[in-house]
């Protein structure tokens, strides 16, 4: 649990970040690149979720 949330909270902290203002930590040019960051944070954040449930 507490693995996961060390993993989760950078990760959405970067996509907030990203969704907010449409570029990529060290990328301004390239609008694109939001949507792939918030689609990768929402697979990273939901992979162990997912992991964890199918376990059950």
């Amino acid at each position: 649990m507490l693995t996961m949330l060390l993993i989760a909270i950078p990760v959405l902290a970067i996509a907030l970040y990203t969704f907010r203002y449409g570029q990529f930590l060290w990328r301004n040019d390239h609008k694109p690149a939001a949507v792939g960051t918030y689609v990768l944070a929402l697979a990273v954040v939901a992979a162990p979720w997912l992991v964890l449930w199918s376990r059950r």
